[in-house]
C-alpha cells in the first residue's frame, strides 16, 4: 500500500498554524518525525497488514497534530477500565525520562467525519499517550492517518495499534470482550457465533488460539450466541433436537419398518418407501437391512443424511457423504454383475449397462445443520427442511416429496 491519499492542503493549513502556539516538551519537530518513518514504519508496510486489511486501508500519511484536533470517544476504548492511572504515570515517567522514542509505533487516527470542524481527526490508539502527555503539557504529537473501507476495520487496526514500545497496558481477554460487545452494540458485526469468532480472529490475531477461544467462549456467553451448527440426536425418542422427531415434524412417517411387517408388510407397501437416517454415505443399516427389505416387498429406500458431530464445513462432509454413497453403490453393482456370471469387469461399462434411477436406495437430501439466522428470512435459520449439498431446501414438508424421484448422487455435488 502507497500513500494513496493526503488530508487536504486546507487542513494542513489550519494544523500547521496550531503546532506554531503549541506547547513542545517532547521537541517533535519535521526531523523527528522523518526519522520515525525509519526507526518505525507505518504498519502498512507489513505482509501481515497487507494480508489482512487488503484494500480495507488507505494510508494517508504521517503527520503531526495539535493534540486539539485530536478527538476520541472513551465508549469505545477496549480496556475494561477506560483510563488506568498507573498506566498513564508510566508513560509519564517514560517521557520524562526518554523523551519521544522513535523506534515506538504511532498511535494512529482517521478523518473526523462526524465531527463539526472538518479538521479534526478520531484517534483509534493512543488514548492512554494522550493523557500522559497532558499531564506534561506536551500539546502536540505524531499520528499515521487512514481511511478504513468501514468502522469494523477502524476496530481491528485500533487493537493491532495498542501494542507498542512506549510502557503499554496489555490487552486481557476482558478487554477483547468488551471490543467484541462495542462491535456488536454498535451494529458492526452480526450477533453470531460466525461473525464473532471471525471478529476475534482480526482483533487478536497474535495471541493464542487458548486466549481466542476463550474470548469467543466468553461473548457467546454474554450474548447468549449458539453455535451455528445444529446437532440431532439419535438416542430414541422423537423430541424435535431428535433425528425421528425432525422428520415426524416435517409430517414424515416413522423410519425403519417396526411394527408394519405384518401381513406381508402391507403397511410398508403402503407407505411407499422406507426411510432412515444415515451418518455416512455407506451406512450398513440402510444398505443392508434395507435393501433385503426394499427388495422384499417392492419399495425405494431413501435416506437422509447428517453429520452424527459438528464440522466447520458442512458442504465437505455432504461431498464426502455422497462420495461414500457412490462408492458402495458401485461396489454392489460390481457384485451384482460378478455373481451374475457376466464377464464386463469396467464400472463406467457397468453403469452404462444398466438404469441408474431404478436403483433402489437413493438419497433424499440432508438434514438442515447449518442454522445461521438469515436476515434475508425474518431471522429464521440458512437451512430448513431437507436441504441438498449446499443447503437449499429440498422438501420443507413430507407433502412435497416424491418417492419415486432421483436420487439426490444423480445431479449432487
Amino acid at each position: 500500500m502507497t500513500n494513496a491519499q493526503h488530508v487536504s492542503g486546507e487542513t494542513q493549513i489550519h494544523w500547521d498554524a496550531k503546532l506554531n502556539t503549541c506547547n513542545n516538551i517532547l521537541g517533535i519537530d519535521d526531523d523527528t518525525l522523518r526519522e520515525s518513518l525509519t526507526a518505525a514504519p507505518p504498519l502498512h508496510e507489513t505482509k501481515r497488514w497487507q494480508d489482512t486489511f487488503g484494500n480495507n486501508a488507505v494510508y494517508l500519511g504521517r503527520y503531526i497534530i495539535p493534540n486539539e484536533y485530536v478527538l476520541y470517544d472513551e465508549e469505545e476504548q477496549p480496556r475494561n477500565k477506560s483510563n488506568e492511572d498507573q498506566h498513564v504515570q508510566e508513560l509519564i515517567n517514560s517521557y520524562e525520562q526518554q523523551g519521544y522514542r522513535l523506534q515506538s509505533q504511532p498511535p494512529i487516527a482517521v478523518p473526523g467525519a462526524n465531527h463539526l470542524n472538518p479538521y479534526h481527526v478520531k484517534g483509534l490508539s493512543g488514548f492512554h499517550r494522550l493523557a500522559a502527555r497532558e499531564s506534561i503539557s506536551q500539546q502536540l504529537y505524531i499520528y499515521d492517518l487512514y481511511k478504513f473501507s468501514s468502522p469494523k476495520w477502524e476496530r481491528v487496526a485500533r487493537n493491532w495499534t495498542n501494542h507498542h514500545l512506549d510502557p503499554k497496558l496489555n490487552q486481557t481477554w476482558r478487554d477483547y470482550e468488551k471490543e467484541v460487545t462495542n462491535a456488536i452494540d454498535a451494529n458492526i458485526i452480526e450477533k453470531d457465533a460466525d461473525s464473532i469468532k471471525d471478529y476475534v480472529n482480526l482483533i487478536a490475531a497474535d495471541r493464542s488460539y487458548t486466549m481466542r477461544d476463550r474470548i469467543c467462549k466468553a461473548c457467546n456467553d454474554t450474548h447468549q450466541v449458539h453455535p451455528n451448527f445444529r446437532a440431532f440426536a439419535s438416542r430414541k425418542g422423537d423430541g424435535p433436537k431428535t433425528l425421528q422427531g425432525y422428520l415426524k415434524g416435517l409430517n414424515f412417517p416413522l423410519m425403519g419398518f417396526q411394527s408394519r411387517t405384518d401381513n406381508e408388510g402391507e403397511a410398508m407397501k403402503a407407505q411407499g418407501y422406507i426411510l432412515y437416517s444415515a451418518d455416512c454415505g455407506d451406512v450398513l443399516r440402510g444398505w443392508g437391512s434395507g435393501l433385503y427389505h426394499s427388495t422384499l416387498w417392492n419399495i425405494p429406500v431413501w435416506l437422509v443424511g447428517y453429520s452424527p458431530n459438528r464440522v466447520d464445513n458442512i458442504i465437505k462432509f455432504r461431498e464426502k457423504f455422497i462420495e461414500d454413497f457412490v462408492d458402495y453403490k458401485e461396489m454392489l453393482i460390481k457384485w451384482a454383475f460378478k455373481v451374475s456370471g457376466s464377464e464386463t469387469t469396467d464400472v463406467a461399462k457397468m453403469l452404462e449397462l444398466i438404469d441408474q434411477t431404478t436403483f433402489e436406495v437413493k438419497l433424499a437430501g440432508f438434514y438442515p445443520q447449518y442454522v445461521k439466522p438469515d436476515p434475508k428470512h425474518g431471522g429464521n435459520p440458512t437451512e430448513i427442511g431437507i436441504v441438498d449439498v449446499y443447503g437449499k431446501t429440498l422438501y420443507s414438508d413430507a407433502s412435497q416429496f416424491d418417492p419415486s424421484a432421483d436420487c439426490l448422487t444423480l445431479t449432487q455435488p
